[in-house]
């Protein structure tokens, strides 16, 4: 199993990759939810146990060590807070804008370009849903434009894993 942080985790979309990583049954040994200050103390359900979501802060993320972070927090959250995770050697998958133009970290579509995901130092973004459309349509001749982000960012975990 893993130790998986999820920044953002009481948003839809962190609340989504808690339903998506259930239904894949990924095997999680420790995860650590992240939320702003004023989510701090609330409960989350998760394979049958209740995790308590704690304020993401610098010294929370050094206490709390996790060998991926899957963020969802918007980009001035990931700008801040994700090279402190990857300074941990904590691996990223950011879900902002952030990173997404900087050409050192990869933008990774699991389904389209999947092995760019071991090409980091780190951090790797994760497209909108826009940009997943428009990366699809230009490499995959047959594709469904409806995959959602939560999905997309889980299938980075089982590929991540191997790292």
């Amino acid at each position: 199993g893993i130790k998986l942080a999820i920044v953002g985790a009481t948003g839809v979309v962190g609340r989504k990759f808690l339903t998506v990583l259930a239904e894949r049954k990924i095997k999680i040994d420790q995860l650590v939810l992240f939320a702003s200050k004023k989510s701090a103390g609330q409960q989350i359900a998760f394979d049958g146990q209740m995790h308590e979501v704690i304020e993401l802060s610098e010294a929370n993320i050094l206490k709390n060590k996790t060998d991926y972070a899957l963020f969802s927090a918007g980009g001035q959250i990931a700008l801040a807070f994700a090279p402190i995770f990857a300074g941990e050697k904590t691996v990223v998958i950011d879900n902002s804008s952030a990173f997404r133009m900087d050409e050192a970290i990869p933008l990774v579509v699991p389904e389209v370009n999947g092995h760019d995901a071991f090409k980091h130092d780190y951090i790797i973004a994760n497209p909108n849903c826009s940009i997943f459309i428009f990366l699809s349509a230009k490499t995959v001749k047959n594709f469904l434009p409806t995959t959602p982000v939560a999905p997309t960012m889980a299938n980075l975990i089982p590929i991540s894993v191997h790292l």
